[in-house]
């Protein structure tokens, strides 16, 4: 007479082959559970079967799998939904913007083929001491102005154009950096910004940026806007 192994000792080979076939041995999804779950009862001691409660705790697990599944499912396409709501609605106040003077929160400044490039910074605090650190895109340094110190609230500096070894630097937009600090030499809160009118507005992959003067910036960076004119 042929001995049936019991069911926690099947055919390590079957249970294996079949773990195997399985995609993704890292992590289980339903549809694996549910072949291990077959994969078992067909391989089950036809002595010894599973007992009725062991059989409904195992349906019960793979019905709790598979709503916790249905449920990420759900929050996944929640979230994509609200993110693209949230962007609807940013594209529809960008509008809403033009003909508006804005104060944009950016760590650039764009000079010009001539004349100067206007700073504009804010300080949480009065500070001993305010750098203005002007680079590149590869990273080299242009210049390094020096505001002293300096009181809290915003204030605005000029650049005259001229790298540090007094030739004009090509126009484009360079890297802001606003280094304050007080007399014990500890940073001070900084904040970079400029201010302009939003000409129009451009849309790229799908969001939304504000034309001022030559440059562009996503709405997300404004940080105040100005009522009309009357």
């Amino acid at each position: 007479m042929t001995t049936v192994a019991p069911v926690d000792q099947i055919n390590t080979g079957t249970a294996q082959s079949a773990t195997e076939r399985i995609t993704g041995l890292n992590d289980l999804g339903k549809d694996d559970f549910l072949k291990l779950f077959v994969t078992r009862l067909a391989n089950q001691d036809p002595l010894e079967p599973v007992k009725d409660e062991q059989f409904i705790a195992q349906l019960a697990q793979f019905t709790q799998l598979e709503q916790l599944y249905n449920m990420n499912d759900n929050l996944e396409n929640s979230l994509e939904w609200s993110s693209m709501l949230s962007q609807t609605i940013n594209n529809t106040m960008a509008t809403s913007l033009i003909g508006r003077d804005v104060r944009v929160d950016s760590e650039s400044v764009v000079l010009d083929e001539s004349g100067p490039a206007t700073i504009n910074f804010e300080l949480g605090e009065g500070a001993a001491n305010v750098r203005l650190e002007i680079t590149d895109g590869s990273g080299a340094v242009m210049q390094v102005l020096s505001a002293g110190a300096t009181g809290a609230g915003a204030h605005s500096v000029e650049w005259d154009g001229n790298d540090t070894n007094g030739n004009r630097a090509p126009a484009g937009t360079y890297h802001l950096r606003v280094l304050a600090s007080d007399s014990e030499g500890n940073d001070i809160a900084s904040q970079a910004y400029f201010s302009g009118t939003v000409d129009g507005v451009r849309y790229l992959d799908g969001s939304a940026m504000l034309m001022i003067g030559k440059a562009m910036v996503p709405i997300s960076n404004v940080i105040q806007v100005s009522a009309v004119d009357e």
